[in-house]
């Protein structure tokens, strides 16, 4: 078992996928609500000197049983997955580049046009997201499945193909753990 790694904190996969995709505002803020409540921790608020979790947390299961701890995971509850998972819909599928017209002004949103002008081949496109999101490091299973998905989008529907491979990826486990 590789114990090496970890899972990212959620605030750290978003700010990822804003780096990766030249985050930005119409009017230059970066306005992000109630962050404490979509990420479980927001700034200068944690509970104890040892930051946001327990340094001995170990959630059951596997790593428990092997005596391991995982003091990330305690932030990675049901509630707070789903609460990610959706932030990362919004952003791919709704607060992209394509949208920008559209969003509030200080609505933070995601360049997608590298992706949408090579969405129509699909082998492309997940090269392209694998490269921003993964340094290249996909793995086979998690590219099949993506060109299985990927190939189910119309063609000439690119926005959504790209939005899709970008959705795919960022809730993806691969980009979740970091080594």
């Amino acid at each position: 078992v590789d114990t090496a790694g970890k899972i990212k904190e959620p605030l750290l996969r978003l700010t990822q996928l804003w780096r990766a995709y030249d985050a930005r505002s119409a009017s230059g803020q970066y306005a992000l609500r109630s962050v404490n409540v979509l990420f479980g921790q927001g700034p200068l608020q944690a509970p104890s000197v040892f930051n946001f979790f327990s340094p001995f947390y170990a959630p059951p299961g596997e790593i428990r049983d092997r005596g391991l701890v995982a003091p990330e995971l305690q932030l990675a509850t049901e509630f707070q997955n789903t609460l990610h998972t959706n932030l990362m819909f919004l952003l791919t599928f709704s607060w992209n580049s394509e949208n920008a017209a559209n969003l509030d002004p200080d609505l933070v949103y995601i360049d997608m046009a590298e992706e949408v002008a090579i969405a129509g081949d699909v082998d492309a496109l997940i090269d392209r997201v694998a490269e921003k999101l993964l340094a290249g490091q996909m793995s086979p299973t998690l590219r099949a499945e993506m060109q299985r998905i990927l190939t189910l989008v119309s063609a000439t529907d690119v926005v959504l193909r790209a939005a899709e491979a970008v959705y795919l990826v960022v809730t993806s486990p691969e980009f979740a753990y970091q080594r």
